[in-house]
Formats: C-alpha cells, sequence, structure tokens
C-alpha cells in the first residue's frame, strides 16, 4: 500500500515538473523566454503561468480577457483571413477563438502567381514562398532562417518556433514600428537551405501591424 502511493506522489511530480519549471522563470522578457511558448502550449499559457514576463505584463492577450475583448470591439472583424495590409482579427473556420494578425505579400515582378506571403502576429512572424499557375496546385516552400535587414550590415535573426513560423524578436518589433513611420519598406531576406531571397513587407502592412502592437500595448513594453 505504501509503495503503491509512493508510486502516485512520484508520477504526480513527474508530470507536473514542467509546469513548475516553466512557473519559475523570473521577471524576464520574451527574448529570454521565447523558447518555452511551445514548451507552455502557447503565449497563452506561458503567460498565465509568468504573468511577471515584460510583455505579459504590458501587453493585451488572451490572458487578459476584459481588456482583450474591448480591443477586439474597437478593431475589424475577419473571417479566414483580413484583406492584405489590414490588421484586423480573424476567425477560423476551425473554430476557436478570433486572433489579430496582418497579411501581406511581395509579388514576383515577372508573375502575381509567384512570391512570398507574410502572416504577421504579434510576436511573430509565418512567411512561405508560393508558386502557382493556371491549372496547377500552389506549391510552398518555407524558409529555414528569416533575418531582418537593418542597415547595410546589421542583420535581426528571428529565431524559428516552427515550420515557417519565427518570433519577432523586441528588436524586431521596434525596428518594424518605426519603418512604419518612415517612407521605406522593411527589407527581408529568406534563407532556403542553399538559396537566399531578398523580399519587402510594405509600408502599408508596416503601419497595420504597428497599429496591431499599439492596440495591444506592446508599445509599451520596455
Amino acid at each position: 500500500m505504501l509503495n503503491w502511493e509512493l508510486q502516485r506522489q512520484m508520477k504526480a511530480i513527474l508530470l507536473a515538473l514542467p509546469f513548475l519549471l516553466i512557473g519559475s522563470v523570473q521577471a524576464e522578457g520574451l527574448d529570454d523566454t521565447f523558447h518555452l511558448i511551445k514548451q507552455a502550449g502557447g503565449l497563452t499559457q506561458l503567460c498565465t503561468s509568468n504573468p511577471r514576463i515584460t510583455e505579459c505584463k504590458y501587453a493585451i492577450g488572451k490572458w487578459k480577457p476584459q481588456e482583450l475583448e474591448r480591443v477586439k470591439a474597437m478593431a475589424p472583424y475577419c473571417y479566414e483571413q483580413c484583406e492584405y495590409d489590414q490588421y484586423g482579427f480573424v476567425k477560423s473556420s476551425s473554430g476557436g477563438a478570433e486572433f489579430p494578425m496582418v497579411v501581406t505579400k511581395d509579388f514576383d515582378g515577372s508573375s502575381a502567381s509567384r512570391g512570398v506571403e507574410f502572416f504577421m502576429y504579434p510576436v511573430a512572424l509565418t512567411t512561405y514562398k508560393y508558386d502557382g499557375c493556371v491549372g496547377c496546385s500552389l506549391t510552398k516552400r518555407y524558409p529555414n532562417r528569416v533575418d531582418i535587414v537593418k542597415g547595410n550590415r546589421h542583420f535581426i535573426q528571428l529565431p524559428r518556433l516552427s515550420r515557417g513560423t519565427f518570433y519577432m524578436t523586441s528588436e524586431a518589433r521596434e525596428y518594424a514600428m518605426k519603418s512604419s513611420r518612415s517612407s521605406e519598406d522593411m527589407v527581408v531576406r529568406l534563407s532556403f537551405n542553399e538559396d537566399t531571397e531578398t523580399r519587402r513587407i510594405s509600408k502599408k502592412a508596416l503601419t497595420a501591424y504597428s497599429l496591431m502592437l499599439k492596440s495591444l500595448k506592446y508599445d509599451l513594453v520596455p
């Protein structure tokens, strides 16, 4: 009987250990803890268990449901996807809660059926290169590395969260907001194993992204 009870207690401790480790994170920013997002099950779960993380403390998300509802009430509502270069809360056909997003494209000059698509979230960027034609299915290639080009020799590397999805560091967010106030696009370098492409996120898309960050108070993050 004693052995069974001991085994039960040990099993409970082992099951709780990942959450205890996540919960022990000190008051740091997401730049220090982004690698825990996937382990926690998402940003909401990470912020719920670690409200002292800087972005969780200052910004608005599902971990602050009442404040989030007020923001959603003032923002456009879209089904599946908003119009390009527009900030809004998107409702997926698969269900679930609405989430904020900006979608934009950088078309190839030779054909509108080829280019790169960007899905911009408050702290993440999903991107892929697409190639389509009449009567054939669309093919997608996901980069294994994404860098934001900041000046001639300075790059902001975005850490990879999953296939095609990268974490927008605080420096990248700040630079995107700064670029939205200028007359220039933001240059992004995508690396696909052996080849590299340089693409642009338009000022219009950056303005929408900046509006999203300000609406959710990410601009208040020190």
